[in-house]
C-alpha cells in the first residue's frame, strides 16, 4: 500500500491491512509528516464505546455529541484534524 495516496487531502477510506503490514505503513506515514493515531477496539462494546475511544485517541473538543453525524462534524472539522493530515489505525483481535 502507498502510504501517499493516504496522505492525500480529503482522501476518505477504510482499508484492513495484516499486522505485519501495519508497522511498515505506519513509518512510511510519519516520514509523510502525517499524524499517526493507534486504538485497540477488541475490548469495545458498541457504538457509544467506540465513539468515546475515537473521540479520547484524537483529542475531540469536550462539544462533540457522541453520535454518527457528530463524528462526521469532527472528522471534517479543520480545527480538529491536522493539517498534516491524520491516519487512524484501529486494531480488532482476528479471534473475536
Amino acid at each position: 500500500m502507498m502510504s501517499r495516496k493516504l496522505c492525500e487531502p480529503n482522501w476518505e477510506c477504510i482499508h484492513f491491512l495484516y499486522v505485519k503490514d501495519v508497522d511498515v505503513l505506519k513509518n512510511e506515514l510519519k516520514k509523510e509528516k502525517t499524524t499517526v493515531l493507534h486504538a485497540d477496539v477488541t475490548k469495545v462494546m458498541g457504538k457509544e464505546g467506540l465513539l468515546d475511544l475515537i473521540s479520547k485517541v484524537m483529542n475531540f473538543p469536550d462539544y462533540f455529541g457522541k453520535n454518527w453525524d457528530a463524528l462526521n462534524d469532527c472528522l471534517t472539522d479543520s480545527h480538529v484534524i491536522p493539517n498534516n493530515g491524520c491516519i487512524l489505525f484501529l486494531e480488532i483481535s482476528a479471534s473475536r
